[in-house]
């Protein structure tokens, strides 16, 4: 396969298929899906479509083609979603995952579920707004919210993680050490650099000396893997120091080959960003995998000319809200999801194109 021609060929169709999205719509605004979309595309809502719009551009190397006023349209979209207090907040959204989780967790008597389920997602939407920016070059408004001021606080917080859970653990810390790391970058801190390098000597602790993923107890290798893609984002962002980086890739490598959905990406990712620190390790096989991945990702390219999240059928509902109606066509998480993919791929491959690996 000549990789750059079809990195070409997928960077155009992509970018046709959102034109369509984006069709009769204010600057700023975006569909989920092209039919039966559900999603809001007009007023001050939709703060996670203007997101993965500006990842899937930057994922392609489209954003930079785009004209500056549809650039700053975006960027300041995303921005005006931030309050004071640092949080990014889309009302509309929120009130729609909300009902969403009553629907389905009260009957079920997840209760505690019920009741974290919009304080994590207002950390996960703040985090993509603010990662989203960072990634082309801007900073919000605000500072983020800072959790703790001190090493000592910072440490009970990690000892009071569920490591038998570790893709909820590598979750909460990572939201933490990366709304740190980008108040470093929107205003130079030293004092909050020693505090990220505090906080991962803390959760040294927890990563596991033979295999050099992080969790404690007995847990699912499924489950180890998609921990330390969450983990392991913190260092994709902050580039700090990173122990057993060759035992990591050697347990990711081990694993089986998993087809579709998060899991298959999160094993990718692993291996993909543990190799950044041991470059050359396993060479061959990363590049087998790297070849086997693109095969698979194309399973779920569609004629529209995007990406569905599930095999042929667009993702219905974002964090228990309801986005579309499904059907056979392309939505935006998916293609988000899968131009991630083979940016990764094209890198691990030496493709000289114009893609980019984004930062979770």
């Amino acid at each position: 396969m000549n990789y750059l021609r079809e990195s070409i060929h997928y960077k155009n169709s992509i970018g046709s298929w959102l034109e369509k999205l984006e069709n009769n719509l204010e600057l700023g605004h975006i569909k989920f899906t092209a039919k039966e979309n559900l999603a809001p595309t007009s007023y001050h809502r939709g703060l996670f479509l203007a997101c993965y719009y500006m990842k899937i551009a930057n994922a392609i190397g489209l954003w930079n083609e785009i004209s500056d006023s549809k650039r700053n349209s975006y960027t300041n979209f995303v921005k005006s979603f931030q309050k004071q207090n640092g949080y990014f907040l889309d009302y509309f959204m929120l009130t729609k995952m909300a009902l969403g989780a009553t629907v389905s967790m009260l009957p079920r008597g997840k209760v505690s579920r019920w009741i974290n389920h919009i304080p994590q997602c207002i950390r996960a939407e703040t985090r993509q707004a603010s990662s989203t920016l960072l990634m082309v070059d801007k900073i919000p408004k605000y500072l983020l919210p800072k959790p703790f001021k001190q090493h000592d606080e910072a440490k009970s917080f990690i000892s009071s993680l569920d490591w038998s859970y570790p893709w909820s653990a590598g979750s909460q810390i990572s939201h933490v050490l990366i709304f740190y790391y980008m108040n470093s970058q929107i205003k130079n801190d030293l004092a909050t650099e020693n505090l990220i390098d505090q906080i991962l000597g803390c959760v040294e602790d927890y990563q596991d000396k033979k295999l050099g993923v992080w969790f404690k107890g007995d847990v699912s290798s499924a489950i180890m893997i998609n921990g330390a893609m969450k983990v392991l984002s913190i260092f994709h962002w902050t580039g700090k120091n990173l122990k057993n980086s060759d035992k990591i890739i050697d347990f990711a490598l081990s694993q089986p080959f998993e087809q579709g959905g998060c899991s298959f990406l999160n094993r990718l990712y692993v291996i993909y960003i543990s190799s950044k620190y041991c470059k050359s390790y396993k060479v061959n096989e990363i590049r087998d995998l790297a070849k086997r991945s693109i095969s698979e990702v194309l399973k779920y390219k569609n004629n529209d000319g995007g990406f569905s999240f599930n095999l042929k059928k667009a993702q219905k509902r974002y964090y228990r809200a309801k986005v579309s109606r499904g059907g056979s066509q392309s939505d935006l998480h998916g293609t988000v999801m899968f131009t991630w993919v083979l940016a990764i791929c094209y890198k691990i491959l030496g493709v000289d194109n114009d893609w980019n690996p984004m930062k979770p």
